[in-house]
């Protein structure tokens, strides 16, 4: 994937809404492709958003003489890690039955959608609150306020 720009005016705050000014996509789960899918209790759609998700935000840098084997590095960690913790809250508030299975299905993908379609914006602000935000309750409703 080649990126041939960076939006520095993307993100505006307008009360307690983040607007972005990307034009939102659905994931495209089809790059996804054949390649193993672990299944997963709140679906393969998960499963495979979760796998773009990985894709979007992580890499390994080429290997270097001072270097042989460089360990994985995430972009936008604060976005990167909110997600994966509210991947970890839906999940178990589904498995014990304080949330239906559909709901934190849905909820879960619009999260992980948001985090795709953020990816090459100016997040700074964003970022800032959500690396100050440790409760996954609150966090979540972050993420509900984010418009487009």
């Amino acid at each position: 994937m080649i990126v041939v720009g960076y939006n520095t005016s993307a993100q505006r705050v307008e009360g307690n809404k983040y607007i972005f000014t990307v034009k939102p996509d659905k994931i495209s789960l089809q790059e996804v492709g054949d390649s193993y899918v672990p299944s997963h209790p709140l679906g393969e759609e998960i499963a495979r958003s979760l796998i773009v998700l990985q894709n979007e935000y992580t890499f390994r840098p080429e290997p270097s003489a001072t270097n042989p084997n460089p360990s994985k590095e995430i972009e936008k960690p604060s976005i990167y890690f909110s997600a994966k913790k509210l991947h970890s809250y839906f999940k178990k508030q589904a498995k014990k039955g304080y949330l239906p299975v559909e709901e934190a299905r849905e909820k879960l993908y619009e999260i992980i959608n948001i985090c795709v379609n953020i990816r090459y914006e100016n997040t700074a602000k964003f970022e800032q609150v959500l690396r100050e935000t440790k409760d996954p309750e609150q966090l979540a409703a972050i993420f509900d306020r984010v418009e487009f």
